[in-house]
């Protein structure tokens, strides 16, 4: 399920790869980096160009003319490669992770960029640092940097009738796009498994899927987990609060101290900082399917009052924004918060271990506190932020 890329993407990876020396492909776990990149090699090898790849970027099905192990056993056999002034007959190398290539190996691949013997064709995750040589590819405009986003939410729409054969009622739209939020990974696995254990099935000629399960499929909540682990202490605490009450207040994060986690959090694409007016709130992008952000992540403490967000019942109104280029709303059209969940004891029985700090934040938010909650977490004098400059 899930397309390859949109018509825009794919032709602007053509042209870095036409025109320049390459394409970097950034953005966060499970968007569909690998997939375009996937696409763009075999629609490379399509045109006649020579295709290498590194240990298995883009599949069988991409056409490569040879597939190396490491970087560096393929930089071994390109040395001796002509120089083509034309950038369009460049030999493309492809690859994934390109934030885990070694500093020898990414200094011989820009040198190999630079001269002209070879085109790059590469992903990279959003939050990782990239070795320098890989950095000065794009610093250099050898080649082009393209973030890929996460589905937005008529993408989203489209996709799930495209794989049920048939229309979907809007509140199932409404819950998958408000558990997945666009995110290519975890959409195909919840499909998949709704589809798969019936959840997601035909009602009145409509395709109806009620939510998440009480308790989630494994599998979805490892991949989740994935993106949620070696969070710091802090991180963990405003994940947790997000995971109960879907969004707070930046002025009571900062208040708290976990405005630093907020930052470190947004870099890597794990929340979202969304302005409306003069108010700035935070979010999960990530689904928060029980255990996934509450317990069972290795690293990742369960929350304190072992709440879960349900999924809403009703739609949101406002489509997904795009992000800018430092990570901050391009449009400031944003979804509502969603709905807040009643407390109820710890997830699959036992007390959970007590994290104050997201205990006294979550009750803050929730209105659950007694009455001098609101003066020890400064919720009754919340400050109003300025808009983004």
């Amino acid at each position: 399920m899930g397309g390859h890329g949109s018509s825009g993407e794919l032709r602007a990876i053509d042209s870095a790869l036409t025109d320049r020396g390459g394409i970097l492909l950034t953005g966060t776990t499970g968007v569909g980096k690998t997939r375009l990149l996937a696409a763009s090699l075999q629609r490379a090898a399509a045109e006649g160009r020579t295709v290498v790849a590194v240990g298995g970027a883009g599949g069988p099905e991409t056409g490569c003319a040879e597939n190396f192990c490491s970087l560096a056993e393929c930089l071994d056999r390109l040395e001796s490669v002509r120089r083509h002034s034309d950038p369009a007959r460049r030999t493309v190398v492809g690859f994934d992770d390109a934030h885990l290539v070694d500093e020898p190996a990414a200094h011989r691949l820009y040198r190999l960029t630079a001269s002209g013997r070879v085109a790059v064709a590469a992903t990279a995750r959003r939050d990782a640092a990239l070795p320098a040589g890989v950095d000065k590819l794009w610093v250099e405009r050898l080649v082009e940097r393209l973030e890929v986003l996460p589905f937005a939410q008529d993408v989203v729409s489209s996709i799930l009738r495209s794989r049920v054969g048939g229309p979907v009622d809007s509140p199932t739209l409404e819950r998958l796009w408000a558990t997945t939020r666009g995110n290519a990974l975890i959409l195909h696995e919840l499909v998949e498994y709704a589809l798969a254990d019936g959840s997601l099935r035909r009602v009145d000629g409509h395709w109806h899927w009620d939510g998440l399960p009480a308790r989630p499929p494994e599998r979805l909540a490892d991949i989740v987990c994935l993106r949620l682990r070696d969070l710091t202490p802090g991180e963990q605490e405003l994940v947790n609060v997000l995971a109960v009450v879907g969004q707070v207040e930046y002025g009571l994060a900062e208040r708290l101290g976990l405005a630093r986690a907020a930052e470190t959090l947004d870099e890597r694409g794990l929340v979202q900082i969304e302005y409306s007016g003069r108010r700035v709130g935070i979010r999960l992008t990530e689904p928060s399917p029980g255990r996934s952000s509450r317990t069972g992540c290795p690293g990742s403490p369960p929350s304190a009052c072992g709440c879960s967000s349900p999924t809403p019942s009703r739609p949101r109104g406002a489509a997904r924004g795009r992000r800018g280029p430092h990570g901050h709303p391009a449009d400031g059209g944003r979804s509502r918060p969603r709905t807040v969940g009643t407390p109820r004891g710890g997830p699959y029985g036992g007390p959970p271990p007590r994290l104050p700090l997201a205990e006294r934040l979550c009750r803050a938010v929730l209105g659950d506190s007694p009455a001098s909650a609101p003066e020890a977490t400064g919720a009754s004098s919340l400050p109003r932020l300025p808009p983004p400059r």
